[in-house]
């Protein structure tokens, strides 16, 4: 990553909406479609469904495993998030143990 204000899921938004899309989505997304990360998700995948485009299963899978776009690290670090309260780490940061 370039800059420090860019996390995991939103380069691997930008890339796929890049390398599937050409950056250019074929349907305008609607107000519902815009509410949250994870609606604007499920419009994505309708959208690789309708026209038989990669679906963005990645982008699903980070969403599981708990990354975050920038709009919500901001928001949770903003309103005195349980990371701060709790020490936990950044969910994008990997921890390696030793064994």
């Amino acid at each position: 990553m370039r800059a420090r204000n860019e996390l995991l899921y939103d380069w691997a938004d930008f890339v796929y909406r890049q390398e599937v899309w050409n950056v250019k989505l074929p349907e305008e997304a609607t107000m519902a479609d815009r509410t949250d990360i994870d609606a604007g998700l499920r419009y994505l995948d309708r959208l690789a469904v309708k026209y038989g485009r990669r679906r963005p299963d990645h982008l699903r899978l980070l969403r599981e495993r708990g990354a975050l776009s920038i709009s919500e690290w901001q928001q949770r670090s903003e309103s005195g998030s349980a990371r701060a309260r709790t020490g936990r780490r950044s969910p994008n940061r990997v921890e390696l143990r030793r064994a």
